[in-house]
Parts: C-alpha cells; structure tokens; sequence
C-alpha cells in the first residue's frame, strides 16, 4: 500500500468537502501530520475484537486508520487508512 503524504489528505477533504468543519468547536483548520514528522501521516492500528465482557482482546485482527486533528480544540477524527487509499488512488 503505498504512502500518503499529509498534503494529498488535505486536498482530498479539501475536494470532498470544502467546509469541513469540527463537530466540536466548528474550526475549519486540521492538521493531517505529526508535527515532529511534518511529511509524515498519523497512522495507527485500532484493535477490532472484544471479548464477552467487552474489553479488547490483544493479538487479535487491527485496523489501519489515519488521524486527523482540530488546530483549535483536539478532536481526532479517523478515517480507514484503506478506504483513504483506494480514494485518492482512484482504485
């Protein structure tokens, strides 16, 4: 799977929705990269299985996500790190 760099993120949501706003603060401004690592995307895996009781099972399957955070307030917002790539590759 190839890489996204945070600047083709932006432009996609920039396209896919002009007023993308917070459902926090209402701020349009996001940062779609890891200031330490500024060409660098934020992605990790979010576990998938869950026990009876509810509490995550570890070793089990994972999902690859980016995040994206408000400038102004903090909120993350994830998107699939697959769909984001099939999106913008057009595949």
């Amino acid at each position: 799977m190839p890489e996204l760099k945070p600047e083709s993120i932006a432009d996609f949501f920039r396209k896919k929705s002009p007023s993308l706003r917070c459902p926090v603060c209402a701020e349009d401004s996001w940062s779609y990269n890891d200031d330490s690592a500024p060409d660098s995307t934020i992605i990790t895996d979010i576990p998938t299985s869950q026990d009876r009781s509810g509490a995550l099972v570890a070793g089990n399957s994972t999902v690859p996500i980016v995040l994206i955070v408000c400038d102004n307030c903090g909120f993350i917002r994830l998107h699939s790190l697959m769909m984001l790539n099939k999106m913008i590759s057009g595949g």
